[in-house]
């Protein structure tokens, strides 16, 4: 979500938890009540949605001293406003429970020191922002000051983790990122899954240390849960692909404890959601046709019941998640044997656009299972044909959007 659709997220979600207000000069003195409503009126309304629900273009970009204090109320990391959809709507739900619950603990907030981007840093983001990844070691290299240990650097380098990981910036995260976010910083579940995530994402992808990383996060979101546990799962399962020291015995015995996981993730409270699902579409398409005896279930029936996911975040104003919902649909319509799926692959990139990051991380799934199955002697006749094409397709989007 933009910073302006996040707003009005915590807007909604504070409605639901009954708050309420007359008019917006309440509202805005909720939020921001050392702020004079009369400097900010002109443009507190273009950060809410118009008439017919559409967003102005306005993103509170050049307001990062009201998004602070905004996180700061409702507890929330600084970095929420530039993470993914999921990751804000499960942010904004912690942030909620912990501010209602705030007049039942001690809260020693306002004598610890806040610290927020120095005037050099926020001008360094902006830049960052737009300009493509080739360019930007050089500049992050004329900063060395802003990678040190500190805690006046933490905002930075909170905000900076979004952008890199965005555009694919893992080996960099990995060696000047991570290491100097503080203890309190690392332990966040948002970075804890973007470390995750980075870690599986490298050239020499560290498969293990993402899938304990994923595993000692504890939640009591069921969405959260499931995300979670199906990453881990992936990330295990691209650890026994990679691993040229497994058996075939071995691997087909992994195949069928992670198709029994992945469904028991994919039918966790009747949530039936596509991201366990598609990666259980996968495996048991192998399986099938590797004669692995494992749980008989009617792929028709998981395309079916996943579906309703599907459409749902397909629907969605976030664009990553619209990507996410509608690749996902294509696989399983290729995975089914269906025509036309490079054809609607194409009108999809071109209508969603989606970052370069995103188009590798579907490539790579689909390189992954045709490595495998030629690795075991599947035969995958002219669905292999296909997949190939498709792969083609995002290498071809991949090229032409690298400096994006």
């Amino acid at each position: 979500m933009t910073h302006t659709e996040l707003l009005n997220h915590i807007r909604l979600e504070l409605k639901n938890q009954g708050v309420v207000w007359k008019r917006e000069q309440d509202f805005f003195e909720f939020l921001l009540p050392d702020k004079n409503w009369k400097k900010f009126r002109s443009t507190w309304y273009s950060w809410k949605p118009t008439k017919d629900g559409l967003y102005t273009t306005h993103n509170l970009s050049k307001s990062t001293h009201i998004l602070a204090i905004i996180a700061e109320k409702f507890h929330l990391n600084m970095s929420v406003w530039e993470a993914s959809s999921p990751v804000q709507i499960r942010a904004v739900e912690q942030g909620l429970k912990a501010y209602f619950l705030k007049e039942d603990a001690l809260d020693i907030s306002e004598i610890i020191p806040q610290f927020t981007l120095s005037e050099v840093q926020e001008q360094l983001l902006k830049k960052l922002k737009i300009m493509p990844l080739f360019n930007m070691k050089k500049i992050l290299d004329e900063h060395p000051e802003c990678f040190t240990r500190t805690f006046p650097n933490q905002p930075f380098l909170l905000a900076l983790l979004n952008i890199l990981y965005a555009k694919g910036a893992y080996a960099f995260l990995v060696e000047k990122v991570f290491p100097n976010l503080m203890a309190h910083q690392r332990s966040n579940v948002h970075v804890k899954i973007l470390e995750a995530h980075v870690l599986g994402s490298l050239e020499k992808p560290r498969f293990m240390e993402a899938v304990k990383l994923l595993d000692s996060i504890e939640s009591d979101d069921t969405d959260e849960i499931i995300d979670l546990k199906t990453a881990a799962i992936s990330n295990l399962r691209r650890f026994h692909v990679a691993n040229s020291n497994f058996s075939d015995a071995r691997l087909k015995e992994g195949l069928a404890r992670t198709i029994k996981t992945y469904y028991q993730i994919y039918c966790y409270k009747r949530k039936y959601h596509y991201y366990p699902a598609i990666n259980l579409m996968y495996a048991l398409d192998l399986a099938s046709r590797l004669g692995v005896e494992t749980i008989d279930i009617d792929t028709k029936i998981l395309y079916r019941q996943a579906k309703v996911s599907m459409v749902k975040e397909q629907s969605s104003n976030d664009r990553d998640l619209q990507y996410y919902a509608s690749v996902s649909e294509l696989e399983f319509l290729l995975l089914l044997g269906k025509q036309g799926v490079m054809r609607e692959m194409g009108r999809m990139l071109e209508r969603l656009t989606p970052l370069v990051t995103m188009v590798e991380r579907t490539e790579r799934q689909m390189v992954e299972f045709l490595a495998m199955a030629e690795r075991l002697g599947a035969d995958l006749g002219v669905m292999k044909v296909e997949f190939k094409k498709v792969i083609g397709l995002l290498e071809d989007y991949k090229k032409v959007n690298h400096g994006e």
